[in-house]
């Protein structure tokens, strides 16, 4: 049993009478060999008759595309847009949870739906948008729209974690400040905070404690004469808050990330990874965690080349490579810990000066990369490419993963938070932000990070003719790109990539508040998940007002048990479905 399906497609409006007649040969043929047929108005005619059992079960990845090209469709056009999306997401997810919070323990408090605002993200995912082969005149629109969402989002979750602070105890020795977890797993991550430089004392290490009397180092980095920005790790229960205090050190001096520097590289170690990075070209010399090496012996990774690409904006063509990093204009350290180190590479091209970061962060498994710079080079592509070893690769796909085979034909392979290339018992995942392709050769792992193909008006597919002064290319100008490295030993299902991608994307917010007595404690966990198979993607109120809706599933591809532990009574539990 199949179904035909016919109509105008994607660029609106039914069947046309060309339509028609072709549908009318295929059932003529279909009719000469044999095969039943009928037409249907509702598509639930077509499967009522099927029975469960009946139905194939799909492994594996969707193909996602019927068009050509090096990579799929526009996966590496308009970088800024998926950027945003992807941040819109995330803050909305995190809003979501506060609100929950909200609900929940402060009764009377409501926050209202964030159903308005997701609509209008869902708005600016239309395939010609998020996709990649936009117009100029809804490529900026969306932008626009985009950033309207992402600070509505802001400001709702600033407001809903407000009202738990207001109920909170803050009270302590130090300045209080309020850490919110979204995820349902604790978590050790990194808090940045704003605080007035009035506040700071001079000349003095600080140091924040929580409530169970943990002291954690602070980085202070100077954000100009009246603002001072504090950096420090934080143990946040799942789910929930933490109510950490600032006061002068009082803990015996732990230097948690080490830097120094030898003949020909700096090395950056914080007691899970150690880095090397070469003096002339800047490239990473070593990733090593627990003694084990990720990149190959004697194969630097983490340079920059640019292609030429001659595609239009929903398929890729590369034809040559325009310009590849080799020596770096400069290489220099300019933070050193205890918190955070970063070394920082300029490297000359001829479309002007990128700039790559390493970042290590204490207690951390990763090393943050970040690539920057002004962009003015028309059709090109900007990739990060790393040493392959032989191994299988693994990404990220909708609500589970893909394993994809290794002798696969095609060379750009779709991801969305994480992609995985392991062999043995040892791997190294790719955390990122929005870059949803990782491309493999015989010998390089690519990242690609930016690509400026002309827009739709400028191509060979002109809609609509545009004024002369509308740009040409897409995605020219500033940009930066964020993803990370994170080596692991076993599996990716044993290392918990994807949870560790979660955190990656949903960084820790906070916020410095005055000491004050609440009904609430300084501390608490609203609901933890397990096992680290299992995910989740929503906690909200319901939209009836009674009740929250929560949404996980299971993303091994195996059976899980999962278990829900709440941090408040629960009178009952109902399965629900999406409708």
């Amino acid at each position: 049993r199949f179904a035909l399906v016919y109509g105008g497609g994607d660029h609106g409006g039914g069947p046309t009478p060309k339509l028609l007649r072709a549908l009318d040969r295929q059932l003529r043929r279909l009719r000469e060999i044999g095969v039943e047929t009928h037409t249907t108005r509702p598509p639930e005619e077509f499967f009522t008759g099927f029975q469960a059992q009946e139905l194939p079960l799909v492994r594996g990845h969707l193909h996602i595309t019927a068009y050509g090209g090096e990579d799929d469709l526009g996966l590496l056009t308009q970088r800024r847009i998926k950027r945003l999306n992807r941040e819109c997401e995330h803050l909305l997810i995190s809003a979501e949870v506060a609100g929950a919070l909200v609900h929940r323990l402060l009764p009377g408090e409501g926050m209202g739906s964030l159903g308005e605002i997701w609509k209008r993200l869902v708005f600016c995912q239309f395939h010609d948008i998020i996709w990649g082969t936009t117009s100029y005149q809804p490529y900026t629109e969306a932008m626009a729209r985009l950033e309207g969402v992402k600070e509505e989002a802001e400001r709702t979750l600033e407001e809903a974690a407000r009202r738990l602070i207001e109920a909170a105890d803050t009270q302590g020795q130090g300045s209080p400040v309020f850490v919110f977890n979204p995820l349902p797993w604790p978590r050790e991550g990194i808090v940045t905070v704003r605080v007035p430089r009035s506040t700071v004392p001079q000349g003095e290490a600080l140091e924040a404690v929580d409530a169970a009397c943990r002291a954690a180092p602070v980085q202070l980095l100077p954000e100009g004469d009246d603002e001072a920005l504090l950096l420090f790790p934080v143990e946040t229960p799942p789910c929930g808050y933490q109510t950490v205090w600032l006061r002068p050190r009082r803990m015996t001096e732990i230097q948690e990330i080490g830097v120094w520097e030898t003949k020909d590289a700096f090395v950056i170690e914080n007691g899970l990874l150690r880095v090397e990075v070469d003096r002339r070209t800047g490239r990473l010399r070593a990733l090593e965690r627990e003694g084990e090496r990720f990149l190959s012996p004697g194969t630097p990774g983490f340079w920059l080349r640019a292609y030429r690409d001659e595609g239009t904006a929903w398929s890729s063509r590369l034809r040559g490579v325009l310009w590849e990093e080799r020596e770096a204009r400069s290489v220099r350290v300019v933070e050193s810990g205890p918190v955070r180190a970063r070394v920082v590479v300029e490297a000359e091209c001829p479309a002007g000066v990128l700039v790559k970061e390493l970042c290590i962060y204490a207690r951390l498994p990763w090393v943050e990369l970040l690539v920057r710079g002004d962009w003015q080079w028309p059709r090109a592509q900007l990739v990060a490419c790393f040493p392959r070893r032989s191994g299988r690769l693994i990404t990220e796909c909708p609500f589970g993963f893909t394993e994809w085979p290794q002798r696969a034909r095609r060379r750009g392979f779709p991801q969305l938070r994480w992609a995985a290339f392991e062999r043995d018992r040892s791997g190294l995942a790719f955390l990122n932000e929005g870059l949803h392709v990782v491309r493999l050769s015989n010998r390089e792992l690519v990242l690609p990070l930016l690509r400026t193909p002309p827009f739709v008006e400028q191509g060979r597919w002109v809609i609509h003719p545009q004024p002369p002064d509308v740009p040409e290319f897409n995605d020219l100008g500033p940009f930066e790109v964020r993803f990370a490295l994170l080596p692991y030993r076993g599996s990716w299902r044993e290392a918990g990539i994807p949870r560790r991608a979660m955190d990656f994307n949903t960084s820790l917010k906070a916020w410095p508040v005055d000491p004050h007595p609440g009904a609430l404690p300084s501390a608490f966990s609203f609901m933890s998940l397990e096992p680290s198979s299992v995910m989740f993607s929503a906690l909200k109120p319901a939209e009836d007002g009674e009740g929250l809706i929560l949404r996980i599933y299971e993303v091994h591809g195996e059976p899980a048990h999962a278990v829900l532990r709440f941090g408040f009574p629960v009178a009952r539990v109902v399965e629900t479905t999406l409708l």
